[in-house]
C-alpha cells in the first residue's frame, strides 16, 4: 500500500514539474525582452568574448554579479541569440526551484505538503515570468532555496556540517544578488531561536564564514574598486 502511494506521488509531483516546464517555455518563447534584460543581461551577455586575443570576462553588470549574463551567453552559445537561448538556464533554475521545493516540503510534511507546494509554485505567476527571463531571480531563488534547506536540516538533525552548503549556496547567491548577505543574520537568527546555542560556537563558523567569503570575494572586491575608481 505504502509503495503503490509513493508511486502514485512520483506520478503527481513528476507531472506537476513537467507543466511547470511547459509553462515557462511557452512564455519564454511567446514574450518580448524584459527591460532589466535589455539595459543589463542582455548587453553584457552579448559582449562576453572567451577570444584568447581580444577576452571581456566582466566580473559585475552595471548592476550586480555577472553570472546571470555569463549563464544567458552559453544558453546562446547552445541555441542560439533567440528568446529562449538567453532564457534558456533561468528556465533550467525555475524548473530546478520548482522540484525543489516540492521536495523540501516533502522532508518536512509529507507527500501531501510537497504536491500542494509544488502546484502553487509550478503556477505562481510571479515565478512563471522570473523563470521565463533572462534576469538573476530565478537563478537567485533556487540558490537560496538551497541554502535554507540545508540550514532547516543542520538544525533538525544537528549536522553543522551542512553550514558549508549553507554559506556556499548564499554566497552564490550573493554573486547573482547582494540581497543574498541577508542570509548570514537569517541564518545565524534561525539557529539561536531553534535553541541549538551549541552549533553557533566559532569552531562551527569560522569555516562556512571563510568559505563564504572566499567565494564572494571576487564581487565584494569588484565593488570596492569601481567605488574607488568613481
Amino acid at each position: 500500500m505504502k509503495a503503490k502511494s509513493e508511486c502514485r506521488f512520483w506520478i503527481l509531483f513528476s507531472g506537476l514539474v513537467v507543466i511547470a516546464a511547459l509553462l515557462r517555455v511557452y512564455l519564454a518563447l511567446s514574450s518580448g525582452y524584459l527591460w532589466d534584460e535589455e539595459r543589463d543581461w542582455l548587453v553584457t551577455a552579448s559582449q562576453i568574448s572567451f577570444d584568447s586575443e581580444d577576452p571581456y570576462l566582466p566580473i559585475r553588470t552595471r548592476v550586480h554579479g555577472a553570472i546571470t549574463a555569463y549563464l544567458a551567453y552559453f544558453g546562446s552559445e547552445i541555441f542560439g541569440e533567440t528568446h529562449f537561448g538567453y532564457r534558456f538556464f533561468s528556465i533550467v533554475s525555475g524548473v530546478a526551484f520548482v522540484a525543489f521545493i516540492g521536495l523540501f516540503a516533502k522532508y518536512l510534511f509529507g507527500n501531501l505538503a510537497a504536491l500542494f507546494s509544488t502546484l502553487f509554485v509550478a503556477l505562481n505567476e510571479f515565478h512563471i515570468v522570473v523563470s521565463a527571463t533572462a534576469i538573476q531571480m530565478s537563478h537567485y531563488l533556487l540558490l537560496q532555496c538551497a541554502a535554507i534547506y540545508f540550514l532547516v536540516r543542520a538544525i533538525l538533525e544537528n549536522r553543522p556540517k551542512f553550514f558549508y552548503l549553507v554559506a556556499a549556496f548564499s554566497a552564490l547567491g550573493f554573486l547573482l544578488y547582494e540581497l543574498g548577505a541577508l542570509m548570514l543574520p537569517f541564518a545565524l537568527g534561525a539557529v539561536a531561536l531553534s535553541g541549538a546555542w551549541g552549533m553557533l560556537r566559532p569552531k562551527y563558523l569560522a569555516g562556512p564564514i571563510s568559505l563564504g567569503l572566499v567565494i564572494a570575494s571576487p564581487d565584494i572586491a569588484a565593488n570596492l574598486f569601481e567605488r574607488d575608481a568613481d
